[in-house]
């Protein structure tokens, strides 16, 4: 309940493996909005160009996953590790034709996977 908190701990850092497990969910819902490196600011795979604040130390960043911005300005985002990204099957050059968890489908896998649920196979008691 939050009524009974006492104290609230506000900007709690991230861990390392936090920061990329949240960068793979950002890739994976926003692809469009991987930012790569360039001129000073971010190119992202939609076209456009975002810009972070001077001081962000995200500039440092080689690839971005962004979730939000308005116009040019950054306004959230993580560093996006290109090795991590690809063992959840998302190319950072062309992250848009990501591979849903990792696995491509294989023609008629889809029906397969369709009719096992169907039929209670793989699912969990």
């Amino acid at each position: 309940n939050i009524a009974k908190l006492k104290r609230v701990i506000t900007a709690r850092e991230q861990d390392l493996a936090e920061r990329k497990a949240l960068s793979v969910l950002v890739a994976w819902a926003y692809p469009e909005l991987i930012g790569t490196a360039s001129r000073g600011g971010f190119q992202l795979q939609n076209g456009s160009f975002g810009k972070l604040d001077t001081r962000d130390a995200l500039n440092k960043s080689k690839h971005l996953a962004i979730t939000t911005l308005t116009g040019p300005k950054i306004f959230w985002a993580l560093p996006a590790d290109p090795v991590v990204l690809s063992r959840y099957g998302i190319d950072i050059k062309d992250p848009r034709k990501h591979l849903v968890l990792g696995l491509e489908e294989e023609e008629g896998q889809s029906e397969e996977v369709e009719t096992q649920v169907e039929a209670g196979e793989g699912a969990e008691a």
